[in-house]
């Protein structure tokens, strides 16, 4: 199995859960760790969810992994918080020694006051990286819909990898300074529309639905729908 990115929820964990204290949710074991037998070949998937210790955040990891393939997403969501707290969202592809898909994004539900104090000082880390990673030059309609203005979508070589850890720290940094700073305003409570909007458009959207097809589609359509993006 392909295993370059161990890093990714490591250190989006330790960084948060300081300030979030997360606790597990409960899921079915063959939604936190299966191997499918997809077109012949194996494929790993592993998956986590945590709830914040006051309700007001979620955070959903999952890993794809075959002999050619090493994909890791981490989001981390307000539950009722969209107008003070922003989504944090990155996804790597890894295919064969390429990684052929960077995101790494810091997106606004809402319109937000918050929002253009919080990119101000996401600038000179998006100018710095964006000349790392320069944007591809087609973008997936789904994700121009919900891509923020600091918003990375690019690909890399493996030996870049040092660089993309440093780039996700850097958003992972200003994200978490910003919650660590607005922690006492935030609310109590489930998913409000607008989160729910924006996972369900993940969900329709998930590029998973590319890579594990045929009999294993029900079982991806449910991890996706009742787990990772619930």
């Amino acid at each position: 199995m392909k295993n370059n990115f161990d890093w990714t929820f490591q250190d989006a964990f330790e960084k948060t859960n300081p300030l979030f204290n997360w606790s597990r949710e409960d899921r079915p074991a063959e939604f936190e760790k299966n191997t499918l037998l997809n077109n012949g070949k194996e494929i790993l998937i592993t998956s986590s969810g945590f709830v914040a210790e006051n309700n007001t955040a979620t955070f959903r990891y999952s890993r794809i992994q075959s002999a050619v393939l090493d994909i890791a997403t981490v989001m981390i969501y307000p539950t009722v918080n969209s107008l003070k707290m922003p989504v944090f969202a990155c996804e790597w592809v890894l295919v064969q020694d390429k990684i052929h898909v960077i995101v790494l994004d810091i997106e606004w539900l809402q319109q937000s006051d918050e929002a253009p104090l919080l990119y101000q000082q996401l600038k000179a880390d998006y100018e710095k990286w964006v000349a790392v990673f320069p944007p591809k030059k087609e973008w997936p309609a789904w994700f121009s819909e919900i891509a923020s203005e600091v918003a990375l979508f690019s690909e890399a070589a493996v030996s870049q990898m040092p660089l993309l850890q440093k780039s996700f720290n850097a958003y992972l940094n200003k994200w978490t300074a910003y919650c660590t700073l607005h922690t006492q305003e935030f609310l109590q409570g489930k998913d409000n529309e607008k989160v729910k909007e924006y996972k369900h458009h993940h969900y329709l959207n998930s590029p998973a639905r590319t890579i594990i097809k045929g009999d294993n589609e029900a079982w991806l359509n449910t991890f996706l729908k009742d787990y990772h993006f619930a």
